[in-house]
């Protein structure tokens, strides 16, 4: 059974309602992320509150450091949040660079661990540090033998 086509004019008026529905589609998605993207700049650019718990003088962080340590640094945004966020041991998340975090992290020591000793993996640690049996390669060249090394 062959079914007759729509008269012209409902057609014309379905296409139009197609329009409408799809273009309100789009604005809904548009609007939703201009709320998104407000949100994220919001958080971006939020600063803590000024009693909060966690805010450390400029004082109290060079006195925690006590020296200046090119692993200690500041450079990080989310610095003196109270959160650690420079990736390293007993960080809480990984935002940051390592050591750019020091308000928040406290000092990382430099880690030394590669085997460019051409005396590395022979059984001897050879790098002069800590309980090494020789000093003819750098510090912390031969890890192999003599694990990673702390500055």
């Amino acid at each position: 059974m062959l079914l007759a086509s729509p008269p012209l004019h409902i057609v014309f008026r379905f296409r139009s309602f197609l329009k409408v529905v799809t273009m309100a589609k789009l604005q809904t998605v548009y609007s939703l992320l201009v709320v998104l993207a407000m949100f994220i700049r919001a958080i971006y650019l939020a600063e803590p509150p000024e009693n909060a718990q966690t805010s450390k003088t400029k004082e109290e962080i060079e006195a925690k450091r006590g020296f200046e340590d090119v692993s200690c640094t500041d450079t990080c945004y989310l610095s003196n949040d109270g959160i650690c966020d420079d990736g390293g041991e007993g960080s809480q998340y990984s935002y940051c660079a390592y050591g750019t975090d020091c308000a928040d992290c406290g000092i990382r020591p430099i880690t030394l661990c590669n085997n460019e000793c051409r005396y590395h993996g022979d059984g001897d640690c050879d790098d002069g540090g800590d309980g090494s049996s020789y000093s003819i390669c750098e510090l912390g060249t031969d890890c192999d033998d003599c694990g990673p090394r702390h500055l």
